[in-house]
């Protein structure tokens, strides 16, 4: 049985209805993985987006996203990735915002993905661009 390649899922993937669809295209050829970061970050987004409506039915649809969050992840089978971190990991973490100019998630991300030997990672953030080579972004 042939290795599938994993590709790692930035958070704005499962903000996306239309990057979700494209990721279904996937499923078949790859594993999936994300780590704390995404995980606190999506659930984070959608925590501050239902306290900024007025509306109840939209605050409770925010609520209901999050709590189906780990059901979407266990149905495609992404796999959670703890961090592990230690403290040459930090120091890399610090270079690399001060380097690259990336937000201090993105600059987890990356170090933990190199760790971890992960190439691929599924983005519609700019700042990957200036973190990784273009045809590892999908």
């Amino acid at each position: 049985m042939e290795k599938k390649d994993t590709i790692f899922l930035d958070t704005n993937i499962f903000l996306s209805p239309k990057r979700l669809r494209e990721l279904a295209d996937l499923i078949n050829e790859n594993e999936f993985a994300i780590n704390d970061v995404v995980a606190y970050e999506f659930i984070d987004v959608l925590s501050e987006k239902a306290g900024e409506v007025e509306e109840e039915d939209r605050r409770e649809g925010y609520r209901r996203k999050i709590k189906e969050f780990p059901s979407l992840l266990e149905n495609v089978d992404v796999k959670l990735k703890s961090l592990g971190l230690d403290y040459e990991d930090l120091r890399e973490v610090t270079e690399l915002m001060d380097k690259k100019h990336v937000e201090v998630g993105d600059a987890l991300i990356y170090i933990h993905l190199k760790k971890l030997g992960i190439k691929k990672i599924m983005t519609d953030d700019k700042d990957w661009k200036r973190l990784t080579n273009e045809e590892e972004v999908i």
